[in-house]
């Protein structure tokens, strides 16, 4: 009697686990990736044929967006939507944050009659329509009722829309998903890089925060504690983010964090920003925030720094201090020391009484001697270098 060889198939399972493996592996490697999880918002898109992929946090009331991975969705879009505040009118945003935490859903599943997509701003509408987005699935991520976290993907006509197997599908790596930005909220700041941050902080003589790319304060020294305390348009969120009362500066702030966590490389965007707070019932605020870290990829940064400084006069560096630090000519040194107080080549012409075509040629000069290309990165390095009195 000979032996029966044994019956041999293909399980077509065995394709679809070794799949979610490598989904799975993708996932859990961001957490030791600073550039978060844009790798496997990547696959994830590739996985289920999707056109587009976004995982956004966002703080609810009011309604801004505090940090942000994508993958299919161009840069320009993605500023437009910063700089617009589009998140504050987002339907597909409202839709999740009435779903229940921790599961996808798709929209033409609970909204057969397309009514958020339909009321969406025009220009969001316009680049879903130019893109043939037929469908999305999203998962309100977390809640908190101060921030959440959504993750977003989109399919175009070629996708066509989700059945509900891929709902089921995308159902189970919901879990792991949630688990894994838990995991990288806690391991970033127990890091050793941030502990030892902490320390240089609490020994340096300017009031600093650093802010980890999900917008989460890392650290604030004992002065920036003062100064948020002090400052009524300036507050600390119970999620452990800085907020500003002020809609404007709010929205002005994100779109500034977002665009330098992402600006390595990129010669279009500034390395540094400054802006400016002033309010006639409370201390103003002069802020400063500069990327620091690369991550090992080179694609962005790892967190980002933000100073405050006063901007009274009286306070800021004066020419000399300026001239000394810089080697720069008193006229110069001059010029830099208006810039810092927020005034303007034409402002500051009129100031000293020159002509504006005479400052703009200081600034060129200042440009050459400190290694800077724009305005605000002079400002920028000056509030850092010298400290306010």
């Amino acid at each position: 009697m000979t032996a029966k060889e044994p019956n041999i198939t293909n399980n077509p399972n065995d394709s679809a686990i070794a799949n979610y493996s490598t989904l799975l592996q993708s996932l859990y490697s961001c957490l030791s990736d600073s550039a978060g999880f844009s790798q496997f918002l990547g696959e994830l898109c590739s996985h289920f044929n999707c056109h587009a992929v976004n995982l956004t946090g966002l703080n609810i009331s009011p309604r801004l967006m505090t940090f942000g991975w994508s993958f299919g969705i161009p840069k320009a879009v993605e500023n437009f939507y910063i700089e617009q505040n589009l998140i504050a009118h987002d339907t597909l945003i409202e839709l999740a944050l009435h779903q229940p935490a921790g599961a996808f859903y798709g929209a033409n599943h609970i909204d057969p009659e397309a009514r958020f997509l339909n009321k969406l701003d025009d220009s969001l509408k316009m680049w879903m329509e130019s893109e043939n987005i037929v469908d999305v699935a999203g998962m309100l991520v977390s809640n908190n009722d101060d921030s959440a976290i959504i993750l977003t993907l989109y399919r175009n006509k070629e996708g066509g829309g989700y059945s509900h197997d891929d709902i089921a599908k995308l159902n189970l790596l919901a879990p792991h998903i949630r688990q894994a930005i838990t995991l990288h909220q806690q391991l970033y700041f127990q890091s050793v890089d941030n502990i030892s941050l902490k320390a240089a902080l609490d020994s340096a003589p300017q009031a600093s925060i650093v802010l980890s790319p999900l917008l989460e304060i890392i650290h604030a020294n004992s002065k920036a504690k003062e100064w948020v305390e002090q400052v009524e348009h300036l507050d600390i969120t119970n999620n452990n983010r800085v907020f500003f009362n002020n809609k404007e500066k709010n929205s002005e702030f994100q779109k500034h964090c977002y665009q330098l966590l992402h600006a390595l490389g990129d010669a279009q965007l500034s390395s540094v920003a400054v802006f400016s707070i002033d309010d006639p019932y409370g201390l103003p605020i002069r802020v400063t925030l500069t990327p620091i870290g690369t991550d090992d990829e080179g694609e962005g940064y790892k967190a980002l720094l933000m100073q405050f400084f006063d901007p009274n006069s009286s306070d800021l560096p004066r020419s000399a201090e300026i001239r000394k630090a810089f080697s720069l000519s008193p006229s110069e040194s001059r010029v830099c020391e208006h810039l810092v107080r927020g005034f303007s080549a034409k402002e500051i012409a009129q100031k000293i009484d020159r002509k504006e075509s005479t400052i703009r040629d200081n600034i060129k000069s200042i440009f050459l001697k400190t290694g800077y290309n724009r305005q605000v990165e002079v400002v920028a390095a000056i509030l850092r270098t010298i400290p306010s009195h």
